[in-house]
């Protein structure tokens, strides 16, 4: 299945929507290793930004970012998202993804 969409963001366009990747080709000492992991996360889906659509970014971000992190920490994912989420003011956003993720 091609998630790709016509109207996709660029890098840079993407990179306005991260709470913790801000471009670097390291991931910075100072992070915590939550936050190491959800880094990680935002790179990934940074570089391939076409994943992201113009119609609701920072809802496709935050929820490609649930997959990554649920598909590579199965065990503390929940943990993991839930501290992502608390970076977020849009209480919609907020409810939906955690519905989806089941948090």
């Amino acid at each position: 299945m091609n998630h790709k969409f016509s109207n996709k963001l660029n890098q840079s366009e993407a990179l306005k929507y991260c709470k913790y990747y801000k471009g670097e080709k390291e991931c910075p000492s100072e992070l915590n290793e939550t936050e190491r992991q959800i880094w990680v996360a935002e790179k990934m889906i940074c570089c391939h930004s076409d994943m992201i659509g113009s119609d609701n970014p920072e809802r496709d971000l935050v929820s490609y970012v649930a997959s990554y992190v649920g598909k590579w920490d199965p065990w503390e994912y929940r943990d993991v998202i839930n501290y992502y989420l608390k970076r977020f003011e849009d209480p919609t956003l907020v409810a939906s993804i955690s519905r989806v993720y089941e948090l």
